[in-house]
């Protein structure tokens, strides 16, 4: 059902949640366009996709309209940016080219805040500019625009605003929690401490654009918790990284199946497969994998056809 692709690792951010901008990458390494055409048309024979196009920051590859391009030829691309790079026109023709819908990373309301926890000032500002630009330049109903919003330790009091901040710019809010397997450390969850799950049922009840789904929220305090076991990963979702890399998950990069400039449809599947039947991790609840995961539960279901249809 789910790719996650990174086009880039290269980050103009400095998040404090995130250690990619901390690697030193080659462009030159990087898939180019005409690879990824070929990647998009390999996943094509498996079926579509949506494509979470996302990086480090996707905006820092200037070819990114052409490679929403050809992914749209297949697939559902959708692309997460800080924002900050966004500029009038951009949006427009990402839209034209078929891009499905864009996330905007916020995760404070108050802009000192958001600024020091992104590493960069104005992040606020231009993010707020950006979701501003992408509603303007939306060239069809069904395109959609979120705030992401990585719920830490220190923000679940700026869910709500941020929730109404997103109403302001005709856009919603999707939520998830932060996950230790990107930097190795528990610097932002509260474990046993934190049970946001039923605060956050309360104001999806409360807020129509508030888009995560019931039964992906309602298991935030398991996950915080203890962790939550049966992940389906390499067989609803898996990762292509930067080089062409193809993975169970994000969080996998160093055990790829192989990469998919050489691998064939049949060998992804295989490789897939072999690495979900071996998985034993419990250790995230992103957008990526929960809210798949979700669709396969009767409410999470619902929930799934209320999306399309509000759309």
């Amino acid at each position: 059902l789910f790719c996650s692709w990174q086009v880039t690792y290269r980050c103009n951010s400095k998040c404090n949640f995130c250690d990619y901008w901390k690697q030193q990458i080659d462009p030159e390494s990087e898939l180019s366009l005409s690879q990824i055409e070929k990647i998009s048309q390999k996943l094509a024979i498996i079926g579509s996709f949506v494509i979470s196009v996302a990086g480090g920051e996707p905006l820092l590859r200037t070819d990114l309209s052409q490679i929403i391009r050809v992914m749209s030829k297949h697939h559902f691309p959708v692309i997460t940016t800080n924002g900050y790079l966004v500029k009038k026109g951009i949006p427009g023709t990402l839209f034209q080219n078929g891009l499905a819908g864009a996330s905007i990373s916020i995760d404070y309301i108050d802009p000192g805040k958001h600024d020091q926890a992104r590493g960069i000032k104005g992040a606020f500002t231009k993010a707020c500019e950006a979701l501003e630009t992408f509603y303007l330049e939306k060239t069809s109903p069904q395109q959609q625009v979120n705030i992401l919003s990585v719920l830490k330790d220190d923000n679940l009091d700026q869910i709500e605003p941020l929730i109404r901040l997103a109403a302001g710019y005709k856009a919603s809010l999707m939520l998830q929690p932060y996950c230790f397997l990107k930097t190795g450390q528990h610097l932002f969850d509260k474990k046993n401490l934190f049970q946001p799950s039923e605060y956050l049922l309360k104001l999806k009840t409360k807020y129509p654009n508030f888009k995560s789904s019931y039964t992906f929220l309602s298991r935030f305090n398991e996950y915080l918790k203890q962790g939550i076991p049966g992940c389906q990963t390499g067989r609803l979702f898996f990762n292509i990284d930067n080089t062409g890399n193809a993975a169970k998950c994000v969080e996998d990069l160093k055990h790829p199946v192989g990469n998919m400039v050489t691998l064939n449809p049949k060998e992804l599947l295989a490789g897939l497969k072999k690495r979900h039947a071996s998985n034993t991790c419990k250790d995230c609840w992103y957008n990526c994998r929960g809210e798949v995961e979700s669709l396969y539960s009767p409410r999470g279901f619902i929930d799934g056809i209320k999306k399309v249809i509000n759309r």
